[in-house]
């Protein structure tokens, strides 16, 4: 299931894109998989979030390669409201403190336990937010306490790497694997705090980040959750090397100040399959 698609004309479609002209056959997104979708659900018109949104899906006989994010089923925007769901309440329980953090994260799930007790609901991972997000266009928007927010205030990947007047918020940034270099920050603050454990220049967002080539640094607070990320990222090494050129997302969501986003426990981070 997902909002977008790809056309036999090589662009970008979205299912809930009604003055979008073309008609031709569609496939999934990921270029690794590619499988034949079809448009479902036209009908909905205005009334799309009434109870399911336009969406694509893959033929009946056809399925994703193991792994695709397009795989995933994500709730509808009724099914969010009727959860009581709000960006507010999400970004607070990611970053609470309680949760004590699976010392072998396996790929494919949150880095953190879930010891802490807390109302689970449609949308309580970094996982489940990060699938929700890609399967949306920009404009589709998530409820919080202000009101609706469009969604590509909180969610950043390669359809929109420019930060813009962004840059000091809670996002969900979608990084790529690049390198690590780890030490302890005690002398440059982020929003005023110093002695946070810092990983550095570990991350490159995108090719098409402007300007090219920003690395984002993730600060912890506490050391044991910033050792346990010390060793996710020496698991991942190798595989990059394996990996070559190809992107290695990790999704790390949070408060950022500018490049930088302070890590209170590892549910804030995510590796996809």
């Amino acid at each position: 299931m997902s909002n977008l698609a790809i056309g036999l004309d090589k662009q970008k479609h979205y299912a809930d894109d009604f003055n979008d002209p073309y008609h031709g056959e569609y496939f999934c997104p990921n270029t690794r998989c590619g499988i034949p979708m079809l448009r479902k659900n036209i009908g909905m018109g205005q009334k799309r979030y009434g109870v399911i949104a336009p969406y694509f899906s893959a033929y009946p006989n056809k399925c994703h390669i193991p792994g695709c994010p397009f795989e995933n089923p994500v709730p509808s925007r009724a099914a969010l409201e009727m959860d009581g769901f709000t960006l507010d309440n999400f970004f607070k329980l990611i970053t609470r403190k309680g949760y004590s953090a699976d010392p072998n994260p396996r790929p494919g799930a949150p880095l953190g336990g879930s010891s802490g007790i807390h109302r689970e609901n449609l949308m309580s991972t970094v996982g489940k937010m990060y699938y929700y997000c890609l399967q949306h266009s920009d404009y589709d928007t998530l409820p919080s306490s202000d009101g609706d927010v469009p969604i590509y205030k909180i969610f950043q990947d390669e359809r929109n790497a420019s930060i813009g007047g962004l840059r000091n918020s809670f996002r969900i940034i979608r990084l790529n694997f690049i390198n690590c270099n780890f030490k302890v920050n005690t002398t440059q603050s982020v929003n005023g705090e110093t002695g946070l454990f810092r990983i550095w220049t570990i991350f490159k967002h995108t090719d098409t980040t402007v300007p090219p080539g920003i690395y984002y640094r993730l600060n912890f607070r506490k050391e044991d959750v910033y050792t346990k990320m010390m060793k996710t990222c020496e698991r991942l090494t190798p595989l990059k090397k394996l990996l070559g050129d190809a992107p290695l997302p990790i999704i790390v969501a949070g408060e950022w100040h500018g490049n930088d986003c302070i890590i209170t426990s590892t549910r804030q981070i995510f590796i996809p399959k």
